[in-house]
Order: structure tokens, then C-alpha cells, then sequence
């Protein structure tokens, strides 16, 4: 019986994990706390995502996901250039996260604002977008923002912008 006491007899001693562990679980928390909060108070929402990003040590998917609900929550308070800037700092967090996250994450907020009728607003998120992707190979997102952006173009009747991307897709 002492071997099998011998085999359970270890100390682990690794604080340094133990420590991230616990300031992971606090960013956590901090976004849950402020998603929370959306729908009583969006100041104290928008406070608390960005206390999330300045909690962080590097950009992690807590960080990316802040930035996905102030890109929203400033959309929705129809403040495109703060949606601009946040959506900037989303698109830095690519390389925190999965190419799946990213992907249907950005797919979605694409959606999102896609219902805005702020022409220039949505040409600078496209283009944000596409020059953010033009090193990735993440092909079928930048299809997906070339044919927003189409549909934009076509929608201010740019027909020769518009056959510009068709002739960047067949390429």
C-alpha cells in the first residue's frame, strides 16, 4: 500500500498558472457582468466591456468579443464612428481567436450593419474589412464583403466599381 501512497504523494506548484487561471476568470466575469447590463444600463454595459480590454495582458477572445458588443451597441446608439473605431480594434483581435470565431463573427456583424442606410459608413466598414482579410486566406469572407460591397455600389448605381470586384473575384 505504500507504492500507492507514494503514487498519489505530489505537490503541484505552479502559482504562475494558477494566477492567469484566476485573472482569466475575472476578464470572464467582467463580461458577463457587463452583457448583463445591456439591457438596464448601456453606459454602464459600454464601461464594463471596456474594462474587459484593459484587463487583458494580451488579446484574448474575452477582448474580442468586448469589442464585438461596443461595435453593436454603439450601431444600435446609430454612432458610426465609434462603431468604426471598435470594429478597428475587433479586427486586431483576429489572431486571439479561432478562423471559425473570427469568421462567423465578423459574418455576422457584416449582417448587422448591412441594414444601415449610411452609405459611407458601410463603404468604410467594407473596406476595413477587406483590407484587414486581403493577407488572410479566409476566402470565403472576403467573397462575402465583396458582394456587400457590391451590393452598396449598385445600389448608388457605381456599375463600373461594382464590375471592378467582378473582375477581383474571377481573378
Amino acid at each position: 500500500m505504500s507504492d500507492m501512497e507514494d503514487d498519489y504523494d505530489f505537490d503541484y506548484e505552479d502559482d504562475d498558472m494558477e494566477e492567469m487561471d484566476d485573472e482569466e476568470i475575472d476578464i470572464e466575469n467582467q463580461y458577463y457582468t457587463a452583457k448583463g447590463m445591456l439591457e438596464e444600463d448601456v453606459q454602464e454595459a459600454i464601461t464594463g466591456f471596456k474594462e474587459v480590454l484593459s484587463m487583458e495582458e494580451d488579446k484574448s477572445e474575452w477582448g474580442f468579443r468586448a469589442c464585438k458588443q461596443l461595435c453593436k451597441v454603439y450601431f444600435s446608439k446609430e454612432c458610426f464612428e465609434e462603431t468604426l473605431s471598435w470594429y478597428t480594434k475587433l479586427l486586431g483581435y483576429l489572431d486571439a481567436v479561432t478562423k471559425n470565431k473570427s469568421e462567423k463573427t465578423v459574418g455576422r456583424l457584416l449582417d448587422h450593419v448591412g441594414t444601415s442606410s449610411q452609405t459611407e459608413f458601410l463603404l468604410t466598414f467594407y473596406n476595413l474589412t477587406l483590407d484587414k482579410l486581403k493577407d488572410s486566406s479566409n476566402s470565403r469572407l472576403v467573397f462575402k464583403v465583396q458582394m456587400k460591397l457590391t451590393k452598396v455600389w449598385m445600389a448608388q448605381k457605381l456599375y463600373s466599381k461594382t464590375l471592378r470586384v467582378r473582375n477581383q473575384i474571377h481573378t
